[in-house]
């Protein structure tokens, strides 16, 4: 039969000889390649060899041993999936195990056209198992890297926008000549960086917007954060630098932003990032206080010695504001992707990425952040870095 043509097959019985023999001799006749093989590690050696179209189980007798091996071979070949069909001549085993009955009166031409109509829809369906893996497999890998492309768009977004605020805080105070009168020309020329500003925000919302529509058409899928480059980085002068840039924003809206610097606070890590942990904490600080005060310190801890050891120090970032406050059933939940307070959901923009981008870069760092109640009303967002993650010793600085 066309059907049977070079179709691999596996024959398996209990035993040798017998009606299985004669069947499977007819089907080596009809054009099949037929291997055969009692129920023994010889089966599933024979399916591991080659590749397999279709499994004969020829059940003689219901020995519990061969029963056993039956049902381990059931699993087995559902997992590989594999083409099979158990047949028997004893019509009580044939009820009991849901196999095939072959009469023993059955010609075997009659047999092997039987097997032949019921083996190109099992090649069918098997071919059809197998794109569809492969198509599983596929629409995984596209939507991880869809996912994280998208987690990673929607840092950059986040970031850019964070900058651009600040370079429009400061464009805004010198064209309102807050710092002295200019010329015609250097007023056009802020004019310019304030359109510009403007134009490069209006991209970032659309950019956002399709973020948006990206992540609600799948599940969100964590990023694998890449490797990067260490070095010793002075976080006070990562401190310093954001006073400078956001310090005329909080200006324009009404704020004073405070920065207490200890010298030469130092750890072992990736400067941007460890800046973009200053930058969004301050930012969210600026962004949430409607009127007061924000305070960025940078400091040495002092641990206590412990066994007369004096304890390793950690570099202490602290940013307080004089906002609403955190509610603290949320103070948990804040450092999830995408949370955003009911309450503060339409009154103020924002992706909710913030802290959780924060709260990453810390771990990675191999730091603790917290939030605590700020005396008198507000919030207290405390990052703390061991110095050296690398355990070297190193001089005090």
């Amino acid at each position: 039969m066309k059907v049977l043509s070079d179709c691999q097959l596996v024959f398996a019985a209990g035993k040798a000889g017998g009606a299985a023999a004669r069947r499977s001799q007819a089907l080596a006749q009809a054009g099949a390649r037929v291997r055969t093989c009692t129920w023994s590690e010889e089966l599933w050696s024979s399916l591991a060899e080659a590749r397999v179209d279709l499994v004969i189980a020829w059940l003689d007798d219901a020995e519990p041993a061969a029963l056993a091996i039956l049902d381990r071979f059931r699993a087995d070949v559902r997992e590989r999936g594999i083409a099979t069909l158990i047949a028997t001549e004893d019509p009580e085993l044939a009820r009991e195990r849901c196999a095939l009955w072959v009469a023993p009166s059955l010609a075997d031409a009659a047999f092997v056209r039987a097997l032949g109509d019921l083996l190109g829809p099992a090649q069918q369906l098997h071919e059809q198992q197998e794109l569809a893996r492969s198509l599983r497999v596929e629409l995984r890998q596209a939507d991880a890297y869809s996912q994280r492309l998208s987690h990673e768009m929607s840092e950059l977004s986040h970031e850019s926008r964070a900058m651009l605020n600040g370079i429009l805080g400061i464009a805004c105070n010198l064209r309102d000549e807050l710092h002295g009168a200019l010329t015609d020309e250097q007023l056009e020329q802020v004019h310019g960086i304030v359109t510009a500003v403007d134009r490069a925000r209006l991209f970032l919302d659309r950019t956002r917007s399709s973020q948006q529509l990206m992540a609600a058409r799948g599940p969100a899928l964590s990023s694998v954060p890449p490797r990067v480059q260490r070095c010793l980085v002075n976080v006070s002068q990562l401190g310093a630098e954001v006073c400078s840039l956001f310090g005329a924003v909080a200006e324009r809206k009404g704020l004073t932003l405070e920065c207490e610097l200890d010298e030469a606070v130092s750890v072992w890590g990736e400067p941007l990032k460890l800046k973009q942990v200053i930058t969004n904490l301050v930012v969210n600080a600026i962004k949430y206080t409607a009127e007061g005060r924000v305070a960025l310190r940078v400091a040495w801890t002092r641990p206590a010695a412990q066994d007369g050891v004096e304890a390793r120090r950690s570099a202490l970032i602290s940013v307080t504001d004089t906002g609403p406050g955190i509610p603290p059933e949320l103070r948990t939940q804040i450092w999830r992707r995408g949370f955003r307070a009911s309450h503060h959901a339409k009154q103020i923009e924002g992706e909710g990425i913030g802290l959780f981008v924060v709260r990453e870069i810390v771990q990675q760092h191999g730091g603790e952040i917290e939030v605590t109640a700020a005396e008198g009303g507000g919030s207290v967002f405390t990052v703390t870095l061991p110095q050296d993650r690398r355990r070297r010793a190193r001089p005090e600085p």
